[in-house]
């Protein structure tokens, strides 16, 4: 061990050693220092359009973090909630130097007060704004609520900047909205109000009407009914109505036949909660439509002619008729809930390559002696059908039945209902390996039995042979399964034969 002056001429060599390194360019060689400014902040909006806090990017060196703080557009997603008193469980607090504490949930920055919401405005510059409302806990103060709401909506300051809103809860009292003016949404492309309050649908409604930039619009019939003179409906390209249960929207019916009668351009409907179009819907002409959810009865699909509309999904109970045929020249992907698909076969859309089948009430299907019903489903009635799911099916014939009509298809996945599927996994896997029946499924590469919320509950050992068997069957006919999987029930991952 060196002592006294050995010792001190050792320390100072070693300080020439770590500014000599500081000082060289070696340390900026690395290539996250050479990338340029561009790229690191094409980057940095990649991340933070994952869901994650730009907090964290902070974090990483001193370049990034003032690199970031000069970043407007990564702060402009605001979260403004009313939980002043409680933690909110998803939200995480950091401490970025020169910024103090933030309180973020995934991208969003978390706002509980007016002056909160005052420096994450000013960190967000003058970008357009994200901004996703929450303010109804009975613990908040009414006034706090309502000085809330006057800094979002009592002036244009904020209002002239959201490009995106979506209001959860937003509750005042009706006197503190007299004086205010209405606000105006000049540049507002997407809104999602879910739970309007009262007092707060006027002031809001009447500055939403004026919007002439609106694309996408998720709401309940109360705004909907605000808005059904305005302009906005001839640009929107996505529209979804929130129900308040099922059934039809009775008197409302006329009010959304009127709104979706002036959208020229919408690409996506949704019809969330209610059945239509009804008895009293006149034909309505979405040549721009590419994709619907909606529930209704199936003579009243002729109500809509959408020539593009590419993916279909029809909610609740379906029930079809044999006697319709629908034109949905486009039709790619289908998704139902249905009795029986008697329209889908007299139709037969020409580009069906996708069928997801929630099949309902198996037993209108038999017969008394419990076979299938010769009309059920056509043999090769959908030849173009590629890909399958059946969920809810109970018997094994059934599933044989519409196996049959759909000979091309290349992926099945076979979803069991709970507490039926010991003996029907049995009989499902005799008929598909039976050489009295070669054609069954034959052309299918990739079959799925259960899920992970659809378990296959019957006993693995007893049906494990089976399944090895109808894979080296595969392999002996040169038609060998590329993927044969099951999800057994209390198992994870599910296992794989092929």
């Amino acid at each position: 061990m060196p002592k006294g002056g050995a010792r001190v001429d050792l320390l100072a060599e070693g300080r020439v050693s770590i500014n000599h390194f500081s000082s060289s360019p070696r340390p900026l060689a690395s290539p996250i220092f050479r990338l340029p400014v561009e790229t690191l902040e094409n980057i940095f909006e990649a991340y933070v359009g994952l869901q994650e806090s730009p907090c964290r990017l902070t974090l990483v060196c001193s370049q990034w973090r003032n690199m970031v703080l000069h970043m407007p557009s990564l702060w402009r997603h605001l979260y403004i909630h009313d939980n002043q008193h409680n933690h909110i469980w998803n939200s995480r607090r950091w401490f970025v130097p020169g910024a103090g504490f933030i309180y973020t949930i995934g991208r969003r920055q978390l706002c509980k007060t007016p002056e909160e919401v005052d420096s994450a405005i000013h960190r967000a510059g003058a970008t357009p704004l994200d901004i996703d409302l929450d303010v109804n806990h009975s613990y908040s103060i009414s006034g706090d609520r309502d000085k809330m709401f006057l800094k979002i909506f009592g002036t244009n300051d904020i209002t002239s900047r959201v490009e995106c809103m979506k209001i959860t809860h937003m509750h005042v009292r009706g006197s503190s909205l007299r004086s205010i003016p209405d606000p105006s949404f000049p540049i507002l492309s997407k809104l999602v109000w879910l739970q309007p309050m009262v007092y707060c649908i006027p002031v809001i409604g009447r500055g939403l009407c004026q919007s002439k930039q609106l694309q996408s619009l998720n709401v309940g019939i109360t705004i909907v009914e605000i808005l059904k003179d305005a302009e906005i409906w001839s640009g929107l390209r996505s529209f979804t109505l929130q129900g308040t249960g099922t059934g039809s929207f009775n008197s409302d019916s006329a009010i959304i036949d009127s709104v979706i009668a002036k959208c020229k351009s919408l690409e996506e409907l949704k019809i969330l909660g209610g059945h239509w179009p009804t008895d009293q819907t006149p034909i309505i002409k979405l040549t721009a439509l590419r994709h619907i959810e909606l529930s209704c009865e199936g003579r009243d699909l002729l109500k809509i002619h959408a020539p593009s509309l590419t993916t279909m999904q029809l909610l609740e109970i379906w029930k079809g008729n044999p006697t319709v045929s629908v034109d949905f020249p486009a039709l790619a992907t289908l998704k139902l809930r249905t009795l029986d698909l008697q329209w889908l076969y007299q139709s037969n859309p020409p580009e069906l390559s996708s069928l997801y089948l929630h099949l309902l009430g198996n037993r209108s299907l038999l017969d008394r002696s419990g076979f299938p019903l010769p009309g059920n489903f056509p043999e090769n009635g959908l030849m173009a059908v590629r890909e399958l799911t059946v969920e809810g099916i109970e018997n094994h014939r059934i599933l044989s039945q519409l196996l049959k009509s759909v000979p091309n298809s290349q992926r099945i996945t076979i979803l069991p209902r709970s507490g039926i599927f010991d003996q029907f996994s049995a009989n499902v896997l005799q008929k598909l390996s039976a050489v009295d029946e070669p054609t069954l499924a034959v052309n299918a590469h990739t079959i799925q039995f259960g899920s992970g919320l659809f378990p296959v509950s019957a006993s693995k050992a007893s049906l494990e042979p089976r399944l090895q068997e109808w894979v080296t069957s595969r392999r002996q006919q040169r038609n060998p399964l590329r993927s044969l999987k099951v999800h057994w029930f209390g198992e994870d991952p599910a296992t794989e034969y092929a």
